[in-house]
């Protein structure tokens, strides 16, 4: 028998390579990264955020410092912001006339003057100059049994009164005053 002689002669037989998975886009992978570091940036400044503002919390931890800390506050407000009630207040006004309500706290020295309270005759007296203080709270005014402040006749004058205790708010009222009357009352804290 005889053979093929080149049969044998052949190159081994290989099996075919399977082809390769296909591969992910190059791309692909800065682009998940970027946002993997986007979300990590993000929670840190979250994170940051919490912790900030848990450190400005204004809640104190315990009660003494709850005292402390509403004392602190409260010493605060009232140096930033003056009492309108203890500082020095003018009310003036011309006639009879009330002038505009004001807060008044505390004790007073009031300097009151007037001029130009003639009578109608047009002669060297004067009329009755009247002036009383007035509250919303009558109770608080403790300067003996009367509202009044001036009741004179004169053209024009000058006194003070002391008030003591006042706490609310207050005006003045002038009667029987003549219209050319221009007076002034001011009210400084003691």
């Amino acid at each position: 028998m005889s053979h093929d002689q080149n049969a044998w002669n052949h190159p081994p037989y290989t099996l075919p390579t399977p082809p390769s998975p296909p591969q992910e886009p190059k791309k692909r992978r800065p682009l998940i990264l970027a946002l993997k570091i986007a979300a990590g940036v993000l929670a840190a400044f979250v994170l940051i955020g919490i912790v900030g503002s848990a450190m400005k919390s204004d809640k104190p931890k315990s009660k003494t410092n709850s005292t402390a800390a509403t004392a602190t506050r409260q010493a605060e407000e009232q140096t930033e912001k003056p009492d309108p009630a203890r500082e020095t207040v003018t009310l003036a006004g011309t006639g009879e006339n009330a002038t505009q309500k004001v807060p008044l706290k505390g004790d007073y020295l009031v300097s009151i003057e007037y001029s130009g309270n003639k009578s109608d005759f047009n002669d060297s007296r004067g009329t009755n100059f009247i002036s009383k203080i007035d509250s919303s709270d009558d109770t608080s005014i403790s300067f003996g049994f009367s509202k009044s402040l001036t009741n004179d006749i004169a053209e024009s004058g000058s006194k003070t009164k002391r008030l003591k205790n006042l706490d609310g708010t207050y005006w003045v009222e002038v009667s029987n005053a003549s219209a050319a009357a221009t007076w002034k009352f001011t009210f400084t804290p003691e």
